[in-house]
């Protein structure tokens, strides 16, 4: 019941309203379900793009570190086999610790403690009575290192400058023999500057934390604050993720802020770097995208609005004056005439219309024009009637009843076959327009099937362009997988000039060694050695930078070889979808075809029907003709009997009847303008 005011208002509706609310409705729904769908993709689209960028630069970050730390390691390491292997006095190691110095600028200060209590400061420092490096943390921790590694202290401050500093320790070993640690200070500035460098979007960050959790760097947190009591301790299960040793690629809330966070370990050192990016910032271009959305969805349908607006307004503007002159031709006025109009329709389908609604006008105007004459003639005849009825009644009161019950008889069958070949022949015309639009169907089915069989043979030509992109995506994986073997070849090579390098160094290392021993005639030599040394340093500096660069290379090749396996099975999978489409091309055709064959079968019964209908049609004619011959004699008979009647009241009756029907009709067709 709730539906029925509903309907009967959309009914009362303008014709304009209703073409907005059918046609409008539609399309905003489809505009929406596409707005929908493209906020969901982006969205997802820019999630992806947002991990794979974090986790990218969370390694690429984490092995700058880790590259900047293993320079320190390797000079200390360096500096701890040339002590270990060569018979040197404290001013010499002294002065190779001063050269270390100055090529490590992060490092600020190099020591070396020996198993025998002496201690050798790079920098001329003298310790204090009672010292003993042998108690110290970092020479146990040095100590206790395994060859070819250093060991990590903790985080602490200069006594001297205050700044956060890490020390790191190496033993020096002479055939297994442990004769002392070699521990090198260094300033965190530049660990601290690499972090504070790392951005990502708008305000996205990275952070640094010790593998207890304290901050070695945050832009707005110190050392002295811990990952797992921030955000009232809740931040503490991120902080565990991070300091599982794992890399993590997660969503966590840090001060009601959600963040996509990745991390990384930093080499040897336990230490974590963390970048993190607000989920509002990775959403950003997807809201203007939903905006732009938005606003076009608004200006199409406005379009559509005026559109509709301007047609319909048009098309309500021709009804309301064919209404009008509708409303003028019940009235009675039949002057009315609908040419001014047609003539402004001429170029739409209301021409036709307007055009039968005028041909309608000018016959009911003739029709009018003739019954007023008709019914002139018709009074005349009847008082004529009348008059001979009156003296004929008495003749034919005798046989009245039987030609009457003979005329009635006549005419009810008169009748019954009028009413039959009208029946029939409106029979007859509706398997005309099934024949005609049987022939149009199968028409149209052989077109469909022509259609079909086009299509299957592009969906052929579409198989075969994806099975030469699948050989094209096949031999593309090869050349990339030669591409990541050749890489893998040029690192090794690369890892022996950096063995080369190293070994270099050492020796000019102990060439400045002998030099010194020679005093004045090895001054010159001592002078090539350094110079040997500085070569050997850039060459390992280079072998470094080559190293990171052929990671980077086969760390993207890897991706390029993932991508080549998806895009092959996207592309298998699209040639057995067009495989898949070719078989419904060929039972289309198939069925297609069928069809018209039955609709052909159709319009041939339909004109088989019609012929008959034609013949049953004739017949019915003659035997109409017959009856309306009948009806003729019967007539005769009656105007025998009115000759030998006297009196004919009934007929006289009858003709004042006419006569007065006759007078009402003329003042029914006064009512008309002609």
């Amino acid at each position: 019941m709730r539906g029925g005011p509903l309907k009967m208002r959309i009914l009362k509706a303008s014709l304009m309203t209703q073409l907005i609310l059918f046609l409008i409705t539609p399309v905003f729904l489809g505009l929406a379900a596409f707005g929908y769908l493209a906020h969901h993709d982006a969205s997802v689209i820019m999630d992806k793009q947002l991990k794979d960028t974090l986790a990218y630069q969370v390694e690429s970050e984490s092995r700058k570190l880790e590259q900047l730390m293993r320079e320190s390691e390797n000079s200390v390491l360096n500096y701890a086999g040339i002590i270990g292997h060569n018979q040197m006095t404290k001013d010499q190691q002294r002065a190779i610790g001063l050269a270390i110095l100055k090529d490590n600028p992060g490092m600020t200060n190099l020591l070396i403690g020996l198993e025998n209590g002496d201690v050798v400061d790079a920098k001329g420092w003298v310790p204090p009575a009672g010292y003993d490096p042998r108690q110290r943390p970092w020479y146990l921790l040095g100590k206790n290192a395994q060859r070819g590694t250093v060991g990590y202290t903790e985080i602490y401050k200069d006594a001297i400058t205050g700044k956060d500093i890490i020390s790191i320790a190496a033993p020096i070993r002479d055939d297994n023999q442990t004769l002392g640690v070699v521990v090198a200070d260094l300033d965190l500035n530049l660990v601290k500057e690499s972090v504070s460098k790392i951005k990502i979007a708008q305000t996205g960050y990275g952070f640094l934390i010790n593998k207890q959790g304290n901050f070695v760097y945050h832009p707005t947190l110190t050392l002295k604050d811990n990952i797992n009591t921030q955000d009232n301790g809740d931040f503490a299960i991120a902080g565990k993720e991070f300091l599982s040793g794992k890399p993590v690629l997660q969503r966590f809330v840090f001060n009601n802020v959600e963040k996509q966070y990745a991390s990384h370990q930093v080499g040897n050192t336990g230490w974590v770097l963390v970048i993190g990016v607000p989920v509002s910032e990775e959403y950003a271009g997807v809201d203007s995208l939903k905006q732009k959305t938005f606003i076009s969805t608004v200006i199409v349908i406005a379009c559509l609005i005026a559109i509709i607006y301007i047609v319909s307004r048009r098309i309500s503007r021709l009804v309301t004056h064919l209404a009008d002159n509708a409303r003028q031709i019940a009235e009675g006025d039949l002057t009315t005439d609908t040419l001014w109009f047609e003539t402004e329709a001429a170029s739409s389908e209301f021409a036709s219309l307007l055009s039968s609604f005028r041909e309608m006008t000018n016959n009911l105007r003739r029709v009018v024009g003739d019954v007023a004459a008709a019914s002139q003639t018709l009074s005349a005849s009847s008082e004529e009637l009348t008059a001979s009825a009156e003296q004929t009644a008495q003749t034919v009161n005798h046989i009245a009843t039987s030609v009457s019950d003979v005329a009635d008889n006549t005419d009810r069958q008169s009748q019954s076959i009028e009413d039959a070949i009208s029946t029939v022949q409106s029979i007859f015309s509706q398997l005309d327009q099934a024949s005609v639009q049987a022939g149009q169907v199968a028409a149209v089915a052989h077109n469909t099937a022509e259609m079909a069989k086009n299509g299957h043979g592009s969906v052929s030509t579409a198989k075969e362009a994806m099975d030469r992109i699948r050989d094209a995506v096949v031999n593309l994986s090869t050349f990339v997988a030669h591409l990541d073997e050749q890489s893998k070849e040029i690192g090794q090579i690369v890892s022996t000039i950096a063995d080369i390098a190293a070994q270099t160094n050492l020796l000019s290392l102990n060439a400045a060694i002998e030099a010194a021993r020679a005093g004045e005639h090895g001054r010159g030599f001592a002078v090539v050695a350094d110079e040997v040394r500085k070569l050997a340093e850039m060459s390992r500096k280079a072998t470094e930078d080559i190293t990171v660069l052929i990671q980077t290379i086969q760390q993207e090749m890897g991706q390029i070889t993932q991508a080549m396996t998806v895009g092959r099975q996207e592309v298998s999978r699209s040639t057995e979808i067009v495989t898949g489409t070719g078989t419904i091309f060929n039972n289309l055709t198939d069925k297609v075809l069928t069809l018209a064959t039955n609709v052909e079968g159709i319009a041939e019964l339909a004109q088989s029907i019609a012929q008959n209908s034609r013949k049953a049609t004739d017949q019915m004619n003659e035997v109409s003709r017959t009856s309306q011959d009948t009806s003729r004699q019967t007539q005769n008979i009656a105007a025998s009997v009115q000759e030998q009647s006297a009196a004919m009241e009934e007929i006289a009756s009858a003709s004042q009847s006419l006569s007065f029907t006759a007078q009402e009709l003329q003042q029914s067709i006064t009512k008309f303008k002609l």
